[in-house]
């Protein structure tokens, strides 16, 4: 197989993107540690990027906002991804609500802040055409939350948007309703 070099992009574009690719693969072996090397060199290799490779790249920098240790750290880089993505793709691009899913309930956001975040995001995903489905597992999430934060109506509200579209691959009724039958007051 004889392949063709990609001459439509700077260098350094094309190695950060092969060290962010690296870095996955670390990810996939577990190997924590080597993909955050892997998802840094991409990041120094990625500065200055514009335009299409600045989209691109956006995966890069949410990868090292993964495997980063310090949580401070990597909600910051959770929020600048998720900044930068609705600006160059829109607020409600599948890509920008994922980012602020996995910020929502990844990171050190205090938890009013996530909940808060979520539930618009939660909104979006059920009026977006292809991620309607998602919607169940970002209700669930808030409603998670919202019981964390001792305010059982709201908690219960999240769950039951959650219940209708819940995918029994993914989410199943069973997993909702002690939570529910909990914040309703029912815990036996």
């Amino acid at each position: 197989v004889i392949v063709e070099p990609c001459t439509s992009l700077p260098p350094a574009i094309v190695r950060a993107l092969l060290f962010g690719r690296l870095g996955a693969v670390a990810v996939a072996r577990a190997q924590r540690d080597e993909a955050r090397v892997w998802y840094e060199r991409a990041v120094a290799e990625a500065r200055g990027a514009s335009g299409d490779a600045a989209v691109e790249l956006l995966s890069v920098h949410r990868g090292l906002a993964f495997v980063v240790d310090d949580p401070v750290r990597s909600d910051a880089l959770f929020a600048e991804v998720a900044a930068d993505q609705a600006r160059l793709l829109g607020p409600d691009h599948p890509e920008t609500l994922l980012t602020r899913f996995i910020r929502g309930t990844r990171t050190m956001m205090p938890l009013a802040s996530a909940a808060d975040d979520l539930a618009d995001v939660c909104t979006r995903r059920e009026l977006h055409p292809t991620l309607a489905a998602d919607a169940s597992e970002c209700w669930a999430e808030v409603g998670y939350l919202r019981g964390e934060l001792g305010d059982p109506a709201r908690a219960v509200a999240a769950l039951e948007r959650a219940l209708p579209t819940a995918a029994p691959e993914r989410m199943t009724t069973s997993t909702i309703a002690p939570y529910l039958a909990l914040w309703r007051g029912a815990p036996a």
